[in-house]
């Protein structure tokens, strides 16, 4: 029974941290967005950064970004 019981344990820790990590991924927001010049027209390689943080990306051709920011 005791040697059951040892083999059951580990798994379950295991479960616990897969339900931790999945917890912190639903927890993500993307935004999305366009940015362009006083004339509408797309800036290309435009820099998006959420303020006080390291979280940031770059415009596209079209000066699409998308980035991926904690609740």
């Amino acid at each position: 029974m005791k040697r059951k019981l040892f083999y059951l344990l580990p798994h379950r820790w295991y479960i616990l941290i897969l339900l931790l990590c999945a917890n912190q991924v639903i927890a993500q927001t993307t935004i999305k967005g366009k940015v362009t010049d006083k004339k509408g027209e797309a800036l290309i390689g435009a820099t998006v950064a959420l303020k006080n943080t390291a979280i940031g990306t770059v415009t596209d051709v079209n000066g699409n970004f998308a980035l991926n920011s904690p609740k």
